[in-house]
C-alpha cells in the first residue's frame, strides 16, 4: 500500500483538545474553515488534511477507505476527536479501528450505504459535481443560506478535484454497505444526520439502527439542514463537538 503525504491546515496553538477534521468526497480541507476557526477559539488545536485526489494533495490510482486511513494514520499524534463529513464518516471509522488514539468520533451525515440499483445514479451525480469553471457565485445562489467563504472554497474544491479521482473512489468502495465500520469502535460516537425532507446520505432508519446496535453510538437529524451539515447548521456540529470535548 502506498502511502501518500497529506498536506494540511492548522488552526490554534497550545495543549488543548486535538481535533482532526475529514472532508467529504469533491471537498477539500479549507471547507471546514467555521468549524476549525469556532474550535480553535474554545482552545482546540485543529487539523484538516485535503485528502489523496482532493485539493492540493497528490492524485493515486487507489481510492479505497483503507488508503484514506493509511494516509491519516502517519499524520501522527492522538485525536481528542475526529469528525469526518460525508465520505469523511467511514473514513473516520477506518482510521478509529486502524489506530487507539482516537478518542472520539463526531459523524456528519455519514455515507454508510447505496443501495445497489441507486449506485450508477449517485455516481454520476457525484462525478457531474466536478467543476473545472465553478464559481463562487454559482455555489452562493444555490445555497443562499451558506457564508460566502463557503461559498469559496467549495468552488475551490469541485475545481481542483479530477472526475477520475471521484469515480473511482465510489468504485473502489463498492459494493457501498460500510455500516460495519460504525459498530465496535468502543468510544463515544455521535452521529448528526441531515434532514429527510430536505436531504440526507444517511436514511434515519439506519442511524437509528446502528445507535440501537451500539451503546455508545448516539444518533440525531438535524433539523432544517440538508447534507452539509458543517455548512447548512455549523453551530449544531460545534455544539456537538464541545459537548463531546467538554470545553
Amino acid at each position: 500500500m502506498s502511502i501518500v503525504q497529506l498536506p494540511v491546515s492548522q488552526w490554534g496553538i497550545g495543549d488543548g483538545p486535538r481535533v482532526l477534521l475529514i472532508h467529504g468526497l469533491a471537498g477539500n480541507r479549507g471547507t471546514w474553515w467555521n468549524i476549525a476557526e469556532q474550535l480553535a477559539e474554545f482552545g482546540c488545536k485543529v487539523v484538516a488534511p485535503d485528502l489523496r485526489g482532493h485539493g492540493d494533495a497528490p492524485s493515486t490510482s487507489s481510492y479505497r477507505f483503507e488508503d484514506f486511513s493509511s494516509d491519516l494514520a502517519v499524520l501522527g499524534g492522538d485525536w481528542d476527536l475526529v469528525i469526518g463529513h460525508s465520505l469523511g464518516g467511514p473514513i473516520a471509522c477506518s482510521l478509529a479501528h486502524r489506530v487507539s488514539g482516537v478518542a472520539a468520533l463526531l459523524l456528519l451525515d455519514p455515507v454508510f450505504e447505496i443501495c445497489e440499483s441507486d449506485f450508477e445514479a449517485v455516481t454520476a451525480e457525484q462525478v457531474a459535481e466536478v467543476d473545472s469553471f465553478a464559481e463562487p457565485s454559482g455555489i452562493a445562489s444555490a445555497n443562499p443560506n451558506w457564508h460566502p467563504l463557503d461559498a469559496f472554497h467549495k468552488a475551490r474544491a469541485v475545481r481542483l478535484v479530477s472526475a477520475y479521482a471521484v469515480e473511482r473512489v465510489m468504485r473502489d468502495n463498492a459494493p457501498w454497505d460500510y455500516r460495519s465500520l460504525a459498530l465496535g469502535l468502543n468510544r463515544p460516537v455521535r452521529i448528526l444526520g441531515g434532514d429527510p425532507t430536505i436531504f440526507t446520505m444517511l436514511p434515519p432508519n439506519l442511524g437509528t439502527e446502528i445507535a440501537a446496535t451500539e451503546p455508545n453510538v448516539l444518533f440525531e437529524i438535524i433539523r432544517g439542514s440538508g447534507h452539509s451539515i458543517h455548512r447548512d447548521a455549523p453551530h449544531a456540529v460545534v455544539n456537538a463537538a464541545s459537548e463531546m470535548l467538554s470545553i
